[in-house]
């Protein structure tokens, strides 16, 4: 149990069968120059090594939790729960937190600020750095890239305000994979989302973290909570017309993602090895690049050429 009497901090990490990299992750939170927090790891009934590796750690701001497995949204609202921070920071197991990534931010916190990001630095499997992220800062920039279907907020960097969570309902059992979209779009209605315009996290892609359904149901979850938004009038976070004309526009994408992804199932062994494909796996998964339609014309193209002529080595 921990120390440390109702923390300004409470981070929250949900684990499942995240060996890999389990030790990087907590260890770059427990060696944060900001030091006064609880830690809450959540393992989600995982059936690889993750539990022994949490065991191992004696760290007495570590409160572990072991559970059956009953997915991330269910995880992460019992990490808030069991909190007794003011501000909630997320964390993945599979990412790694700068050192100075807390202190850095709890420098912004206002009355008003409901969300406080970061720009990451993008790593692969061995901790390669291989590109950066440069999302908009200001609150106002970052809401209308949300009213466009765009998210400029990097889930696993954010520090959250407990109260604020709170009193939009936490996270919606509902949204299996966008539920950090649909959180941004309830949160801003009542406080401001910004971003330290500093790299304080490495966000690590690999081919192990998505898959076809998963991009394919964040497209529909996210939608879907859009479409929410419009029937209980939020007319600040979008109009009728932009949700149409999304709407439209992820249509058309939606059939594209299907081609392109399942070539991607049917020659996963061939490509897992590829540094060509890992570059390219990597462009997709940017989450404003996936809404750029002719992009991904142009990506599909590039996939079916490379596809037919074996060129993945």
């Amino acid at each position: 149990m921990s120390i440390i009497n109702k923390p300004l901090l409470s981070v929250v990490m949900p684990v499942y069968n995240g060996e890999k990299y389990l030790n990087k992750a907590i260890d770059s939170i427990l060696n944060q120059t900001f030091r006064e927090f609880e830690f809450i790891i959540i393992n989600d009934g995982s059936i690889d090594n993750s539990q022994r590796i949490i065991e191992s750690y004696t760290d007495n701001r570590i409160i572990a939790i072991n559970k059956p497995n009953t997915g991330l949204i269910d995880t992460l609202n019992m990490g808030i729960s069991a909190s007794t921070g003011e501000w909630i920071a997320r964390m993945d197991a599979d990412d790694i937190s700068y050192p100075t990534r807390f202190a850095e931010q709890l420098k912004f916190i206002q009355d008003d600020i409901a969300v406080i990001g970061s720009q990451a630095c993008l790593i692969d499997e061995f901790d390669k750095i291989y590109g950066e992220t440069r999302f908009d800062c200001e609150n106002d920039k970052i809401r209308k890239k949300l009213r466009q279907y765009k998210s400029n907020i990097i889930h696993p960097s954010v520090i959250i305000n407990k109260s604020m969570i709170n009193r939009v309902g936490g996270y919606d059992p509902k949204m299996e994979v966008a539920e950090d979209y649909d959180l941004w779009l309830r949160i801003s209605r009542i406080g401001k989302i910004i971003n330290v315009n500093k790299k304080l996290i490495g966000l690590r892609k690999h081919t192990g973290n998505i898959s076809v359904t998963k991009l394919e149901t964040s497209i529909n979850n996210g939608l879907v909570s859009f479409a929410y938004h419009i029937r209980s009038g939020s007319s600040n976070i979008i109009s009728t017309t932009e949700y149409c004309g999304l709407y439209n526009k992820v249509t058309k994408i939606d059939k594209s993602f299907r081609k392109i992804y399942q070539k991607f199932e049917n020659h996963k062994e061939q490509y897992n090895n590829s540094i060509k494909f890992k570059k390219y796996l990597n462009l997709i998964l940017n989450p404003n690049f996936i809404m750029e339609f002719f992009t991904i014309k142009l990506l599909k193209k590039w996939v079916l050429f490379r596809i037919k002529y074996s060129d993945f080595k």
